[in-house]
């Protein structure tokens, strides 16, 4: 019998160990240069320490899929607020920075704790709680900030969505500096482990509720059946 991609087969923690609070990124992934401040390196190293690689290399992919499509809108955004806010975009899913609301928002919560006790400027907090807390919204990101736009578009880029906009060669570079890991499902299972924990997030789909009870003959596809195309398929 074939298993849908978001039957439970296990937790988030057995899906891999933490990449490791050490890990030190190369200086440029797919010609995209990766930040090398103090406060970059800080976070990497804050997100490798909690993350599981196959999502530890989901948030770094956001941020190199993120910045080449902002490149090639000729979008101006903050490189280093881009970077911190695609590396803590999934801090939600993971034990020290689950809290009680939806995982966007315990995870734009942690990171604005996190860069207020270094200092990091409000008005630039408040741009990386915006993009973390909106990254899985669609529609409402594309109508903010650059730095929020590109969040949201560039993870949803690692998950397959209009990646057709990027060359193939480059997307096999991203690839190879950051495999993919059976990404999908450990990120479908993520999730599912946060919503066993505290069901009462799971709420983002009212509309969707609404229009199967008013709306006739309303079918819609479950996400969990989506069939992302290669090679963003694993």
């Amino acid at each position: 019998m074939a298993h849908s991609h978001c039957e439970h087969h296990g937790s988030a923690a057995e899906a891999g160990t933490a990449r490791g609070s050490d890990v030190i990124l190369p200086a440029e992934i797919a010609g995209i240069r990766v930040p090398d401040t103090e406060l970059a390196k800080a976070v990497t190293g804050l997100v490798g320490a909690v993350s599981p690689v196959p999502l530890f290399n989901h948030v770094t992919r956001s941020f190199i899929f993120g910045s080449i499509f902002g490149a090639s809108k000729g979008l101006a955004f903050d490189p280093e607020l881009l970077f911190v806010a695609a590396m803590m975009h999934d801090l939600g899913l993971t034990d020290p920075y689950i809290a009680d609301a939806r995982f966007e928002i315990d995870g734009a919560d942690a990171a604005a704790r996190i860069l207020r006790e270094r200092g990091y400027p409000e008005a630039k907090i408040d741009l990386v709680w915006e993009a973390i807390a909106l990254h899985a919204s669609m529609e409402i990101p594309m109508r903010r900030a650059p730095e929020v736009a590109i969040v949201h578009v560039g993870v949803f880029m690692d998950a397959g969505f209009n990646a057709d906009k990027i060359p193939a060669p480059v997307i096999h570079e991203v690839f190879e500096a950051l495999p993919r890991l059976n990404s999908s499902a450990h990120m479908i299972e993520a999730i599912g482990a946060v919503l066993r924990r505290k069901p009462h997030t799971a709420y983002l789909a009212f509309e969707k509720d609404i229009a199967s009870r008013t709306v006739p003959g309303f079918d819609p596809p479950n996400f969990c059946d989506r069939k992302a195309p290669p090679p963003f398929d694993t």
